[in-house]
């Protein structure tokens, strides 16, 4: 790990609890956006589309937590 890898996930695990200007703070940096584009990752989690697949076939069982 790397001092800028260890600076980044700060970052971005700063600005997901209490917001992207206390990682700004926190890194020494004075732009918010700076902060955003170079430090804090983009968040990439998929959305659960499971369930707007699933009225293809409304026959297929579906598992528990996919509703629709």
């Amino acid at each position: 790990m790397t001092f800028k890898t260890f600076r980044k996930s700060n970052a971005t695990i700063i600005a997901r609890t209490t917001g992207v200007e206390a990682a700004a703070y926190q890194a020494g940096l004075s732009k918010v956006s700076m902060t955003r584009k170079h430090y804090v990752e983009e968040y990439k989690e998929a959305l659960d589309t499971r369930a707007a697949l699933y009225a293809f076939n409304p026959d297929e069982p579906r598992p528990s937590g996919v509703g629709m």
